[in-house]
């Protein structure tokens, strides 16, 4: 129960965040409350890129320091 309401909550905050600005993964965790990067890049970031919800600024190096996260469109 609590996994789904957290998925819930992080994905539609996620979503909403990124309608506004392009952030960076520290900025966007720190946003949907997350203490862990490791924790948040294999639970919200990983699976909102895979079902393309969210796109990266640079494509072909996924792990640049300067990659920033926005919403597909």
């Amino acid at each position: 129960m609590q996994i789904i309401k957290c998925r819930y909550f992080v994905e539609h905050s996620f979503i909403l965040l990124t309608e506004i600005i392009v952030g960076s993964r520290k900025e966007l965790q720190d946003f949907c409350g997350f203490k862990s990067g490791d924790h948040f890049r294999l639970s919200v970031l990983l699976p909102l890129i895979s079902a393309r919800k969210i796109d990266l600024t640079i494509p072909d190096k996924p792990q640049s320091p300067k990659q920033r996260y926005f919403r597909h469109e």
